[in-house]
């Protein structure tokens, strides 16, 4: 797994953050050089009102330019492929999902996996995952895409995740939820 795809249009936008965040170092250096060596030139300015206009112009257009990748990764959330209802028990997960449930284990697991819930979806798809817990504080960590969301008993949290790499994705509860808290596996398999 990479930490960024570079077909998403984050590694875009921190690109070219990261190409605004070097101008603007070294447009700062330069200025801090040139008042140090005495090459300024204040006496061009009559009480300043340009460079007080170019402080306002400047970091405003700055701030716009930023803002406009962020109108075409917009995603309207009825665009997804699938709704998975996720409920967090003492020690276990629960679905109301049967259509993309899987009841077999891997041989690879042990016994402690023997009631993992194992999901199933198309590369490519986006899914929505509505998450609540019945009982106490759980976590939905799902660590290969750097993603956790509290799931707690009462609030309905909603996380939206776009499966782009064929792979098993494992789960699990970050939270200290109990005593067999480290061996509530959620996977989830992609092909």
């Amino acid at each position: 797994m990479n930490y960024l795809s570079n077909f998403s249009a984050y590694y875009f936008t921190h690109n070219f953050i990261m190409v605004v965040l070097v101008f603007i170092s070294i447009f700062t250096f330069f200025i801090l050089f040139k008042s140090f060596y005495g090459l300024n030139s204040y006496g061009l300015y009559s009480g300043a009102s340009l460079l007080e206009y170019m402080w306002t112009i400047i970091p405003l257009f700055i701030v716009f330019v930023l803002l406009i990748p962020l109108f075409f990764d917009y995603k309207v959330f009825n665009e997804i492929d699938q709704n998975v209802f996720c409920v967090s028990n003492q020690w276990y997960w629960d679905s109301d999902e049967s259509s993309n449930v899987f009841n077999f284990i891997p041989t690879v697991l042990n016994s402690y996996f023997s009631e993992a819930l194992i999901f199933s979806f198309l590369v490519g798809s986006t899914i929505c995952f509505n998450l609540t817990s019945n009982d106490v504080l759980h976590s939905f960590g799902l660590n290969s895409l750097y993603t956790k969301v509290d799931c707690v008993p009462g609030v309905l949290h909603s996380l939206y995740v776009d499966f782009f790499y064929s792979g098993i994705y494992i789960v699990y509860c970050t939270e200290l939820c109990g005593v067999n808290h480290s061996v509530m596996p959620l996977f989830i398999v992609i092909n």
